[in-house]
């Protein structure tokens, strides 16, 4: 009797079953992560560890989950877990893999390995193992994706990256000033607030305007992503195309009608943001000019609550005192004191926010910084 053809085998065993993945996020932001999760239809078995969340589904729960956790760098795939305490056993156990059922006919891997409280502590060791439980598996002009091995108290856990590029490059920037905030972190500061229920949504310290980027997006004025963006997953055998396209249209959302405004008192940053505003097509939504914060006025924006979200510049970005956040903290005071706002400042200047506003403080890294996020929502 004949072996079953691919396409029979990928959808009785990948596509019919249910799987587990992981998703994962920036440390300080497990809240949000669950609060995310919890929105994806078809996610199932959740449970949040440190820098992620895991989650059970079936190929169109990683669809949804892809679109909808906007503060996820990354989402693997689990594929198998195991006991390894030596090489030898490490090389047979993956080999007893079916990859071609993930990976298809014709690929090959990178890997990504990391070893903790386990006999088999070498990271390089591990992969060159792994290279050779595959050697006769892959092809070096094959379809590339990345093999995940972690292997921690002799568990290994096999995972294939289901991303490609991290899922905060959304494709629309072209053009990234120093130190920026990467997108899943705006967006996770921005997902503290109503963001439907403001007239008007301010990045006065714009930079390459992430904030601009990723408002405009949760407010369906662009989709989650670049439409030509790439996603590992499209090159799986058991991707499907129409189911994809179908979840993306179901998952749309009606623009709101907020006014947008981004302002930076350099060139340079200006001119950056209106390159990637023209690259997602939002140039005329936005209005973006050269101006310093501190000359801002309330009466110059519209009625109805605003929200101001600012990067302030701090490490390499700037040389100076530390009097730049007390002069923000007393701007935001004097002139937008009804209003909300998001500030992220080295976490040894939080208090200077925290002492004066009733608010709440999200702890994080950034560039190898401790920093803080102050949210002040009015």
């Amino acid at each position: 009797m004949s072996e079953p053809s691919i396409e029979k085998r990928v959808k009785r065993h990948i596509k019919a079953k249910t799987h587990n993945f992981f998703a994962v996020y920036p440390p300080g932001f497990s809240e949000c992560a669950e609060k995310e999760i919890s929105k994806v239809e078809g996610a199932e078995n959740i449970s949040v560890e440190y820098g992620g969340i895991n989650f059970s589904g079936k190929m169109d729960t990683l669809y949804r989950t892809t679109l909808q956790l906007r503060g996820s760098a990354r989402i693997l795939m689990r594929i198998t877990e195991f006991h390894a305490e030596n090489f030898r056993e490490l090389k047979r156990k993956t080999e007893s893999v079916p990859w071609e059922l993930y990976a298809g006919e014709n690929f090959s891997f990178d890997y990504s390995v990391s070893c903790e409280k386990s006999r088999l502590y070498h990271s390089g060791a591990v992969e060159e193992t792994l290279k050779e439980a595959m050697h006769n598996k892959t092809s070096d002009q094959g379809i590339s994706h990345t093999i995940f091995a972690r292997i921690v108290n002799d568990r290994c856990t096999l995972s294939i990256d289901t991303s490609g590029d991290p899922l905060y490059k959304r494709g629309y920037k072209i053009m990234t000033p120093e130190a920026p905030l990467r997108e899943n972190i705006c967006a996770m500061i921005l997902n503290q607030f109503p963001l439907n229920k403001y007239s008007a949504i301010i990045d006065p310290m714009c930079g390459g305007g992430t904030f601009t980027l990723e408002a405009c997006s949760l407010l369906g004025h662009i989709s989650p992503f670049h439409e030509n963006r790439i996603f590992a997953f499209q090159k799986f055998p058991v991707y499907s195309e129409k189911t994809f396209l179908d979840i993306k249209s179901r998952l749309s959302i009606e623009k709101s009608q907020t006014d947008f405004f981004a302002f930076d008192i350099n060139d340079e940053s200006i001119k950056t943001s209106r390159h990637n505003f023209s690259n997602a097509e939002i140039i005329e939504n936005v209005k973006t000019e050269k101006t310093d914060f501190f000359s801002l006025q309330r009466k110059n924006f519209p009625d109805g609550k605003i929200l101001l979200a600012l990067n302030p510049p701090y490490g390499k970005r700037i040389e100076t005192d530390d009097s730049i956040f007390k002069k923000l903290c007393s701007k935001l005071k004097n002139d937008f004191s009804d209003e909300s706002f998001a500030v992220v400042l080295p976490d040894n200047e939080s208090e200077i926010f925290t002492e004066r506003f009733d608010c709440k403080r999200i702890m994080f890294s950034n560039g190898g910084i401790k920093v803080s996020a102050i949210i002040r929502e009015v």
